[in-house]
């Protein structure tokens, strides 16, 4: 399998050529990979390994975040580069639980996704980077004094955007049942920080209702989609009739 992200960064930033290639192809339909998977066809097969490559990044990151990699859940699946700073984040019993299922649920994804379209593992990897400062990037939460340090704290690291992986995913119909469960995912994360939504956030001094306001602002700008994303507490002239 051939890797479309060679360098890519939680910021949102690609910096390869073979991505921009990819782009290319999809504009005008075509793919180097159309002999090889007859049965997909080329333009859907490049969708695929493109979003398998995506999911890659974000199960490595839950899994990293708890001392763990993809191939000591699923030996051999994956190969490449190591993420760049991965951190073990500082969270109780309950939120560790909670990433690793997170993470076995998309191992067994991925693996899935590799019997039923006969891609070849082990799966490449990209280079990415998990440094708080690309997920404050990512965030928007860039211009925050104190820095916002999604390792250090069980509220901090529920606001790792693994929202944003979903921004990137191609509407075609064979990943609809994943995109469902990353809805899932992301609702399970919400209720948890809705349960804190007046806490403050260490080390900041915002709220968890005010850091959520910022984050969908960055997730909206990355998805250029208009207003896709909002926080714990939506101004009254976004709710629902303009009164919730």
């Amino acid at each position: 399998m051939k890797s479309y992200i060679e360098n890519y960064d939680v910021s949102g930033r690609f910096t390869s050529r073979d991505l921009r290639g990819f782009g290319r192809r999809l504009l005008v339909g075509q793919t180097t990979a159309t002999t090889r998977f007859p049965a997909i066809g080329g333009f859907h097969l490049a969708r695929i390994e493109l979003f398998v490559q995506l999911l890659i990044v974000k199960t490595e990151f839950f899994l990293r975040s708890i001392g763990l990699q993809i191939n000591n859940i699923s030996p051999g699946l994956v190969q490449g580069p190591d993420p760049i700073r991965a951190t073990n984040a500082t969270v109780d019993i309950l939120t560790r639980r909670i990433i690793e299922q997170f993470a076995l649920s998309n191992v067994r994804r991925i693996r899935a996704i590799v019997n039923r379209t006969l891609l070849n593992a082990p799966l490449q990897r990209p280079l990415i980077t998990v440094t708080p400062v690309a997920f404050d990037m990512a965030l928007n939460a860039y211009n925050l004094t104190p820095p916002l340090n999604i390792y250090c704290n069980r509220l901090a690291y529920f606001f790792s955007p693994f929202d944003l992986f979903c921004l990137l995913l191609l509407n075609t119909r064979l990943l609809d049942g994943i995109k469902r469960t990353n809805a899932a995912e992301y609702g399970a994360i919400n209720a948890l920080l809705f349960q804190s939504v007046n806490t403050t956030v260490p080390p900041t001094t915002l709220t968890v209702g005010n850091l959520t306001n910022i984050t969908a602002e960055g997730v909206n700008v990355l998805g250029r989609c208009g207003a896709k994303n909002e926080g714990m507490i939506v101004p009254l002239q976004l709710g629902a009739e303009k009164k919730l």
